[in-house]
C-alpha cells in the first residue's frame, strides 16, 4: 500500500511537472501558428523517429535476454522487451531514474520466473555500457561540435559530463577493484555509524548485498567477456538510436542544412548536459536545454513545433504506451495471484 501511494505521488508530481513546464515555455506562443507549423510536417519522418525509439528499447531487451541467456535462464525477448517498457516508464516518473531497474527486476521475477540476481546482474552489466555510451559519445560529440563551450550551457555541459564519467569511474572501481571497494565502503559505514541511524544494520545489509553484486558482476565479466563486449556495443547503439530521433525530428520540416552527424552531437551534448539534474524524466530542464541547443538549427517560427515534436515522440508518446503495458501486466499478476 505504501508503495502505491508513492507511486500516486510520483506520478502526480510528474504530471504537475509536465504541464507547468509546458505552460511556462508555451504562455508566450501563438497556438494557431503553432498547430499550422505541424499540419506541414513530413510523417515518415516522423515515423521513423518513433521506430528508433522502438529501437532502443528492442535493444535494451536484447542485451538483457542475452545477458539472462548466458545464465541459463529461459527468457525470450517478448518478455525482456516487456520488462523493458515496464522499466522505461517507472524510469520516467521517478527522481534520477531510481524507480526503473527495481521494477524490471520485480517483473522479471513475479511474472516471468526469473531469479533476482541474474536480472539484478544483467540489468547492472547493461547499465555499464549504457553508462559509457554516454559518456564516450558525449565527449567525442563535443569535440567535434565544440559549438557548447561558446553558450551559457558550458558549465552545465561541462558538470553533466563529469557526473556521467564518475558515476562510470565508480562503477568500474566497484566491479574491478576489491581493495578500492572495500575502502569506500569502510569509509560509508564510518559515517553512518556517526550519523548514529537507527536502521544501521539495515543499511549494512543493503551494502552488503550491494557488494556481493559488484563481486559477481567482475567475475561474470571475467568469465564472458565476448558477451559484455557485446554488450557494451549494443549499449552504444542504443544510445545512438535515441540520439537519432532528433535528426528525422528535423528533416519533417523540410529541413536538410545540417547533418545527421551534426545533429546527433547536439542531442548527446542535451543528454550529458540535463542527465545530472535528478528530475523525472529530465522534464522542464530538457525541454529548456533543447530550446537553447537547438536554436542553431531551427528557424525560430519552428523551433517550438520542433520540441513539441521531439519530446513527443522520443519520451512522452512512451510513457503513455509504457504506461498502458504496466496497467495490463498489473492487471496480469493480479489475476495469477488471485488464481493461487
Amino acid at each position: 500500500m505504501k508503495d502505491k501511494k508513492k507511486l500516486l505521488m510520483n506520478f502526480i508530481f510528474f504530471s504537475l511537472l509536465f504541464m507547468g513546464t509546458y505552460y511556462i515555455i508555451f504562455k508566450d506562443q501563438d497556438i494557431y501558428s503553432l498547430i499550422d507549423n505541424l499540419k506541414h510536417v513530413n510523417l515518415v519522418y516522423i515515423f521513423i523517429g518513433f521506430l528508433l525509439m522502438l529501437c532502443f528499447y528492442l535493444l535494451e531487451a536484447i542485451n538483457v535476454k542475452n545477458i539472462l541467456k548466458s545464465f541459463g535462464e529461459k527468457i525470450t525477448l517478448k518478455q525482456t522487451f516487456n520488462s523493458t517498457l515496464i522499466g522505461a516508464f517507472f524510469s520516467a516518473i521517478t527522481p534520477a531514474s531510481s524507480g526503473g531497474q527495481p521494477m524490471q527486476v520485480y517483473y522479471l521475477s513475479k511474472k516471468d520466473g526469473v531469479k533476482v540476481s541474474h536480472s539484478t546482474l544483467a540489468l547492472l552489466i547493461h547499465l555499464l555500457g549504457h553508462q559509457f555510451s554516454i559518456v564516450s559519445i558525449g565527449i567525442i560529440c563535443a569535440i567535434l561540435n565544440p559549438i557548447i563551450f561558446e553558450t551559457k550551457l558550458m558549465y552545465l555541459f561541462i558538470i553533466g559530463t563529469l557526473f556521467n564519467l564518475i558515476v562510470l569511474l565508480l562503477y568500474f572501481v566497484l566491479i574491478f577493484s576489491n581493495r578500492i571497494t572495500n575502502k569506500l565502503v569502510s569509509f560509508v559505514r564510518k559515517i553512518i555509524k556517526f550519523l548514529k541511524l537507527k536502521n544501521y544494520k539495515e543499511i549494512d545489509k543493503k551494502i552488503n548485498d550491494e557488494l556481493k553484486l559488484f563481486h559477481e558482476s567482475s567475475k561474470y565479466i571475467k568469465d564472458h567477456k565476448k558477451e559484455f563486449f557485446k554488450a557494451i556495443f549494443v549499449a552504444v547503439l542504443q544510445v545512438l538510436a535515441n540520439y537519432s530521433v532528433a535528426y528525422f525530428i528535423y528533416r519533417s520540416f523540410g529541413l536538410n542544412e545540417f547533418s545527421i552527424l551534426y545533429v546527433i552531437s547536439l542531442q548527446a551534448i542535451l543528454f550529458c548536459t540535463v542527465s545530472c539534474i535528478p528530475l523525472p524524466g529530465s522534464v522542464g530542464i530538457s525541454e529548456t536545454v533543447f530550446l537553447l541547443i537547438y536554436a542553431y538549427i531551427y528557424p525560430n517560427m519552428l523551433l517550438h513545433n520542433a520540441l513539441l515534436l521531439h519530446r513527443g515522440v522520443s519520451f512522452y508518446l512512451f510513457v503513455l504506451i509504457n504506461l498502458i503495458v504496466v496497467l495490463i501486466n498489473s492487471i496480469k499478476i493480479s489475476k495469477k495471484d488471485s488464481q493461487k
